[in-house]
């Protein structure tokens, strides 16, 4: 299931190439995804513009690792976390950074990933907090 395509999202992505190939991007896709297909996105501002070609693959990939929804009883900081390091990752392979973008339709991409580092950050910390 692919995110709403609203006039806004289009107007933003006219102008937006992809982080992979620079063409002109066509879809916002979720670095951190959802739990399962129904439900809301795990990290809703979390997006990096895609073509459709780099799009699909990332989800063919992300099915392959078996990251394109939250598994039963796994961890979900860990979860979206591995899901960003996979993207990071491929990134790398491709000689690009990822870059993301403080303005989108779904929010600050940079602050949400702020955001979650920060709450890695705190899981970490009380999680050595508990075992001092």
């Amino acid at each position: 299931m692919s995110a709403p395509r609203d006039s806004q999202t289009r107007v933003n992505l006219k102008t937006i190439t992809c982080l992979f190939c620079e063409q002109l991007a066509v879809a916002w896709h979720h670095l951190t995804g959802r739990a399962t297909p129904s439900s809301l996105y795990l990290d809703r501002s979390l997006v990096v513009p895609l073509c459709r070609r780099h799009h699909d693959r990332e989800h063919e990939l992300l099915r392959r690792s078996n990251l394109e929804f939250l598994p039963a009883g796994a961890d979900a900081l860990g979860h979206r976390v591995a899901r960003i390091l996979e993207l990071i990752g491929r990134c790398a392979d491709n000689g690009r950074a990822l870059t993301l973008e403080p303005r989108t339709p779904y929010g600050d991409a940079i602050a949400g990933f702020y955001a979650l580092l920060l709450e890695a950050a705190r899981v970490l910390q009380s999680s050595q907090e508990g075992a001092a």
